[in-house]
């Protein structure tokens, strides 16, 4: 049977150091890894024990954070300014699908690009994390996420309302070198199509996201 005091030692030896558990919304939660399971991470905070699901997390550092210089020097510099890239979780950069979409006003603001799906696919469960470079002076904002419905052989921007602009997903900006931002969903994408588009230009670019595969191996 273990005694109170050997419990504080455990709980002290466990806290000695300190992991990290990054959330979608940009948090950072210090503590210990304590375990995982399909839904849930559980991390020791402070001596309690609090679980997250894992659909919220998007990173977990063991031991000591990196750096914001170790964590910058591990970002590629992309190969074209206003591009948007998907960061793939062995670090290499995957350019959008890129289009240009035309606008119009029936029954209220839109912009429509052409194809029902867009090429570039993604599963919901996948590592969403997006950079681009931005030209000088551009703020990070001016970078939009748009969910998108399919209409036939196209693809329409939601209206937030019936004459509204178009409904945006919100996001979480990270600078991690000069005019280079990461652009992570605030929240878990759930299946469909969506479009990166910045105000300074006509330039869209798209991904699906499809329903993760179960019982995969």
């Amino acid at each position: 049977m273990m005694t109170r005091p050997a419990v504080l030692l455990l709980i002290v030896s466990l806290c000695a150091g300190s992991d990290t558990l990054i959330l979608r919304s940009g948090k950072r939660v210090s503590g210990r890894w304590w375990a995982t399971d399909a839904k849930m991470v559980s991390f020791l905070v402070d001596g309690r024990l609090e679980s997250y699901p894992r659909s919220d997390v998007s990173e977990v550092f063991f031991g000591a954070e990196p750096s914001a210089d170790a964590v910058h020097a591990l970002v590629p510099k992309p190969d074209q300014i206003g591009t948007v890239y998907l960061q793939a979780s062995a670090g290499n950069l995957l350019e959008l699908e890129r289009t240009q979409p035309s606008g119009h006003r029936e029954g209220g603001q839109s912009w429509t690009m052409p194809g029902g799906r867009s090429s570039f696919r993604l599963n919901n469960d996948s590592r969403m994390q997006f950079l681009v470079e931005m030209p000088s002076s551009v703020a990070p904002s001016s970078f939009q996420l748009y969910p998108l419905e399919t209409k036939g052989n196209t693809r329409r921007t939601k209206a937030s309302n019936r004459n509204g602009p178009p409904l945006t997903a919100p996001l979480t900006t990270t600078q991690v070198a000069d005019n280079t931002y990461i652009l992570t969903p605030a929240a878990a994408l759930t299946p469909g199509e969506y479009a990166f588009s910045p105000g300074y230009s006509n330039d869209a670019f798209c991904f699906g996201v499809d329903p993760a595969v179960t019982g995969a191996h």
